[in-house]
């Protein structure tokens, strides 16, 4: 159960950045397009704990303290971009489609992880089973981003363009709240 719940609460970022993607490439994503950034959410959220627990004994002190600053220049970068890009083409028709990139992807997928390297430097005294959390949350993750996705392709094109912005702004405050929770924590 344990399990369950922190792979919940390591997926609740990738849930809300798949949530964006949904309503700023709707034209773009196909059920295929969707698994594929489903499964790399999964992957990477599943591969950083792992990574983290391989390096807990050696460099976790060097990389926890650049870890924040890490995930907020991720999120609050890719945020501004998509708040500009909502600006920009403000007022079009919907026929334009925005370029959806698979460096941006793999952004996302690390900025979203981040906290998931700092479980794994712990996941030993969280977990004895460390292969079967990790796949959870690699699963957790993946379902949950496809859902995410899934949602927001159905939100009607007429409130797009007010969600486009939410969302970006969600993304701001995400990278804002990784870098607070760290100062206050």
């Amino acid at each position: 159960m344990t399990d369950v719940l922190l792979a919940f609460s390591l997926a609740v970022d990738c849930f809300v950045i798949s949530i964006t993607l949904g309503i700023r490439e709707r034209t773009k994503l196909s059920s295929v397009i969707m698994v594929l950034i489903a499964l790399v959410f999964g992957l990477f959220q599943a591969g950083m704990p792992a990574f983290g627990f391989v390096l807990s004994t050696t460099f976790s002190r060097y990389i926890l303290v650049l870890d924040h600053w890490i995930s907020f220049i991720l999120l609050a970068g890719v945020g501004f971009l998509s708040l500009y890009d909502a600006y920009k083409k403000r007022g079009q028709t919907h026929t334009h489609v925005t370029q959806l990139r698979l460096i941006s992807i793999f952004l996302l997928a690390i900025a979203t992880s981040i906290d998931a390297f700092a479980v794994g430097l712990a996941l030993p005294t969280v977990s004895s089973h460390i292969f079967v959390t990790i796949s959870i949350i690699g699963i957790i993750t993946s379902v949950l981003s496809f859902i995410g996705m899934r949602f927001a392709t159905r939100i009607p094109e007429r409130l797009s363009d007010p969600f486009e912005f939410i969302a970006a702004f969600v993304l701001i405050g995400l990278g804002c709240k990784i870098l607070f929770q760290h100062f206050l924590l």
